[in-house]
């Protein structure tokens, strides 16, 4: 009888201490919050990567405003080796998407992402001189002293750990005056 009182002594003993023992706690606590860590961590360079698209969305549309601005309906005129002059919306685009390392695919014709609009000024006269900008119509688009606005909406997709993808639209738009 005492044996046996010993023996479950010593087994209640090592059961509470087995129960008291949090070493699998540890890497339970450490999966979860590895979970959490990694997530972040993807979620950062995902934003990061967004920036940078951005960056570039942006850089295209000055660059197409100013390749579009010195290619107006007198640079050959102006400037005999030119080429490309007289630009129009299409070739904007074209040098939009070639002049940038991101991947245009989601854009298509339905959906060109690049537009390139000219407006054309009109001169106020009054107390203050000012000008007002309308759609250019009837084939004076480049002409010189126009206004060129290149505007980009980029669908940018947004990939973050554990939640569903989603688009954004990063926009960028660049107005120059048409020079040559």
């Amino acid at each position: 009888m005492i044996a046996l009182k010993q023996f479950s002594g010593r087994l209640r003993k090592t059961a509470e201490k087995i129960a008291r023992n949090d070493a699998g706690g540890t890497i339970v606590e450490m999966a979860i919050s590895s979970l959490i860590l990694f997530a972040m961590v993807f979620a950062v360079f995902e934003v990061t990567m967004a920036c940078y698209t951005y960056n570039a969305v942006s850089e295209a549309a000055r660059e197409s405003a100013r390749w579009g601005m010195v290619r107006g309906s007198k640079c050959s005129t102006y400037t005999p080796s030119q080429s490309n002059c007289g630009a129009n919306s299409a070739a904007i685009q074209n040098y939009a998407k070639a002049s940038t390392k991101i991947d245009w695919s989601q854009c298509t014709t339905a959906n060109p992402c690049v537009t390139a609009t000219w407006l054309k000024g009109t001169t106020v006269s009054g107390s203050s001189t000012s000008t007002t900008w309308a759609t250019c119509t009837g084939g004076c688009s480049a002409d010189p002293g126009n206004l060129l606005v290149v505007s980009i909406d980029y669908p940018y997709a947004l990939n973050f750990p554990m939640v569903k993808t989603f688009n954004i639209h990063l926009t960028s738009t660049a107005q120059v005056v048409v020079a040559q």
